[in-house]
């Protein structure tokens, strides 16, 4: 993920090497030579991935998405991220919302926030102004999704069954 200008632009840079590796290696590429063709096609895979982190940045730096969708908290950092670069803001204007140095917020991001505490990221989020809409949690499994209809008959039989059982366990010790 691009996170800053310089990595934009250094991203760019790093397109235009590949893309003339690519154009220089299919000039000398001959049927069957299967180490440049692995080699033209690893290289196509990067160019691919730079396309699509050039272009997921520039939509966030012309302020084209205007919803981000998680499925994981170890996804916030990334949540925090985008939204200060959807809302056109620098490090330098980050930090002097939150009080803080600028260098502070590039450290935050550079480690994907893993520096920072949970009242920071609290923070943020409130700088951001991101909105979090109502999301479930589920916290552990359920046996029964609905409720079983046990008649008197059947609880019996199973009470009797377990008994037994409790006895041949008693019996075996």
């Amino acid at each position: 993920m691009i996170k800053n200008e310089k990595q934009y632009q250094t991203t760019n840079k790093r397109l235009k090497e590949f893309s003339e590796t690519v154009r220089v290696l299919g000039m000398s590429y001959t049927d069957g030579d299967l180490l440049k063709q692995i080699q033209i096609d690893a290289l196509k895979s990067q160019i691919e991935d730079f396309n699509k982190e050039l272009l997921d940045y520039e939509m966030l730096k012309k302020g084209l998405v205007t919803e981000l969708q998680f499925d994981s908290i170890s996804r916030f950092p990334e949540l925090l991220i985008k939204s200060r670069i959807t809302k056109g803001w620098s490090h330098a204007q980050l930090a002097e919302k939150l009080g803080i140095d600028e260098q502070q917020i590039q450290r935050y991001e550079s480690t994907d926030y893993s520096t920072a505490s949970f009242a920071r990221i609290v923070e943020v989020f409130n700088a951001l102004e991101i909105q979090l809409y109502p999301f479930k949690v589920k916290v552990k499994d359920v046996k029964f999704k609905r409720p079983v209809e046990v008649d008197e008959a059947t609880l019996i039989t199973e009470q009797k069954r377990l008994s037994q059982k409790h006895r041949l366990f008693e019996i075996c010790n």
